[in-house]
């Protein structure tokens, strides 16, 4: 039996693509609409800055993905990347809403939790809500497949990533973004995080890691290989660890 390659999106990485996805639709662009204006020039049109980068940024990862998907890979992402998402999302419609009413400078360190509940509506929900699916669905049309990892194994994603923190550090969102990558047996993970990067980097090939890192890494690395063996049942020889994916 073939192997079917398992790419994985981290929320930096879909956040671009759904980016890029929503400039699709809004200009019609190929394949899913009919216009023939250049992709490039309409993404310098529109954004400026990191904005532009992001989107840019955005373009390449579908391109990836939608030449990787025609031979035969899987994209997979994780429910922690919904719930980023969408709480992302929210904060900026409340942001919005200060930023119209005229708010002073001094007073937007004074905008926390609290405020931006008050200044959600039932539209901002409407509007966040689904942010995900609708992206799934625009990748459908334009070739790319994309699942969202297996929510009932969401118990042992949070069991490996407390269990990987007793070895290396993450950040809450990332490990569990990791931890699922791993549980899912992923070849590649797509990512702009430098962190999150040169950790998986490290993890995965010990040798590529800073020089003052690698003896740690090649020394914990049996260890987080036998915590998935574990997790996943498989022997320590079956495991795959994700390499850092080269988005072109």
């Amino acid at each position: 039996m073939s192997h079917e390659p398992v790419l994985f999106l981290d929320t930096n990485a879909f956040h671009y693509m759904r980016l890029y996805l929503g400039l699709v639709r809004k200009y019609k662009l190929r394949p899913i609409g009919k216009s023939t204006k250049d992709p490039d020039q309409v993404i310098r049109n529109e954004f400026k800055g990191r904005a532009q980068d992001n989107v840019k940024q955005g373009r390449q990862i579908v391109e990836f993905l939608r030449s990787k998907c025609e031979s035969g890979a899987r994209v997979v992402y994780s429910p922690i990347t919904c719930l980023e998402l969408v709480a992302g999302l929210l904060r900026g419609k409340a942001i919005i809403s200060a930023a119209r009413e005229g708010t002073p400078q001094r007073m937007w360190n004074r905008i926390d939790e609290r405020e931006i509940l008050a200044r959600l509506d039932e539209a901002a929900y409407r509007a966040a809500k689904g942010a995900a699916e609708t992206c799934e669905v625009a990748c459908e049309a334009y070739g790319i497949a994309v699942n969202r990892a297996d929510p009932t194994r969401m118990r042992d994603v949070w069991i490996l990533a407390e269990k990987m923190l007793e070895y290396v550090f993450l950040d809450a969102g990332d490990s569990l973004v990791f931890a699922s990558s791993l549980l899912e047996m992923a070849d590649e993970v797509i990512t702009y995080d430098r962190y999150l990067r040169s950790i998986i980097t490290s993890i995965q090939n010990p040798g590529g890691a800073r020089p003052e890192e690698r003896d740690y890494f090649k020394r914990i690395r049996p260890d987080l290989v036998r915590l998935v063996a574990k997790a996943t049942a498989l022997q320590t020889s079956e495991v795959r660890l994700p390499r850092v994916s080269k988005v072109r």
